[in-house]
């Protein structure tokens, strides 16, 4: 068994963090060149530790050190992920490997193992830096994004972003429609995306040679306390990072305050002074974060060249072209039904009700009809056509 296919089997047992992790390394005197020289490694000398040496070695409990020996007697649960990996066309990258990620290596504690779909030339790029925001990103945050986002694929940015619904979304659409890489880093495993309304933005941004990343086992569920960690990948993989829109209290700006504890840049967009969602980017420039109005601004901060030619006006007949796919569309379609439903101003939870649709699904399909400018939303949170 290979060094990499043992940490793997270890991450796999409860409380295997990337801290354990470190400690196990630095337990270890063998290099991790040696151990892909030779073949041989203290890793598999592992399976004959008794729970007394995993007491000494790695400083565990005497649970934990009775725990990781019943484990790693059985392999099914490593035979299982291996088995998921190969199902999705899955791949995974350890620390024990000379390609994994070089920003998110250089991170306290970084994961021990990063799973991925798509291309890991992506996910190391030199300069990739997210963009993040809130679920809840209205149309001033759309606005901001179709801004930015252009001149910064022009500069040679990969955007990474979150996969959620709201800003992440828009970032990786954005991205896509002006001819860059985007990556999403996600709380759960990659046999159970998540949110599932987004698996054919997932897919795009795989097939556009973007990838789609995440630290969790496969078959993990997207559960609340895996963002954290989430959070901590998505600044760990940028250079800097991007806050559109942020309540005071929110994933977005947690996210922006690893970022800022990693020694990342963090950039914050103003909004209107009594706007909810502009309270954190306000809070993070207080603690330090640097105020934009353009993508320019921080390519200049960055040390980035920007193109002189002007990004919009390439642009512009894509996302053209994207409008007139999505007013082809039939009727039927839910996009279609959302838009005849709208005879008069609805807020989402009406439209789900009186159309039988997810909420989740219906809040999507309307950020992608205002995307083509087909709907928008009043102060009062309506939409309407």
């Amino acid at each position: 068994m290979t060094p990499q296919q043992v940490l793997l089997h270890l991450s796999l047992c409860d409380g295997f963090g990337p801290v354990f992790a470190q400690r196990l390394l630095q337990a270890l005197p063998v290099s991790a060149q040696r151990q892909k020289t030779l073949g041989i490694s203290d890793f598999n000398e592992i399976y004959s530790w008794t729970a007394s040496d995993w007491i000494s070695r790695v400083h565990v409990s005497e649970a934990k050190a009775a725990e990781l020996v019943a484990h790693l007697r059985v392999t099914q649960l490593l035979e299982q992920e291996i088995t998921q990996i190969n199902k999705v066309n899955a791949q995974y990258v350890t620390l024990l490997d000379d390609d994994y990620p070089h920003a998110l290596r250089s991170i306290h504690a970084p994961p021990a193992v990063l799973y991925y779909r798509g291309s890991l030339t992506t996910i190391n790029n030199a300069l990739a830096l997210a963009i993040i925001g809130s679920r809840a990103a209205n149309s001033y945050g759309m606005r901001i994004i179709k801004d930015f986002v252009p001149e910064l694929v022009e500069a040679g940015f990969t955007i990474v972003s979150g996969g959620a619904l709201g800003a992440d979304s828009m970032a990786h659409k954005e991205t896509l429609v002006s001819g860059g890489k985007t990556v999403a880093v996600l709380g759960s495993g990659l046999s159970k995306l998540y949110p599932r309304t987004n698996l054919r933005l997932f897919e795009d941004m795989i097939e556009n040679g973007g990838a789609v990343v995440s630290s969790f086992p496969m078959l993990m569920e997207p559960l609340p306390q895996h963002f954290p960690a989430r959070n901590r990948i998505i600044s760990g993989l940028s250079r800097g990072c991007i806050v559109v829109q942020a309540a005071e209290k929110s994933g977005t700006r947690i996210t922006a305050q690893y970022a800022l504890q990693q020694g990342r840049e963090v950039f914050v967009v103003p909004g209107n002074f009594d706007d909810p969602l502009s309270a954190g980017c306000h809070a993070l420039a207080r603690e330090g974060a640097t105020l934009v109005t353009s993508a320019a601004e921080i390519c200049a901060e960055l040390g980035v060249a920007v193109a002189a030619q002007e990004v919009q006006q390439k642009i512009i007949p894509e996302v053209a072209e994207v409008s007139k796919t999505v007013q082809s569309a039939k009727d039927v379609s839910p996009g279609g039904r959302i838009k005849a439903a709208l005879r008069t101003p609805l807020s989402v939870d009406e439209l789900a009700a009186q159309l039988g649709l997810d909420h989740d699904l219906v809040q999507q399909q309307l950020w992608d009809l205002q995307w083509q400018g087909a709907v928008q939303q009043d102060f009062t949170g309506r939409w309407h056509r």
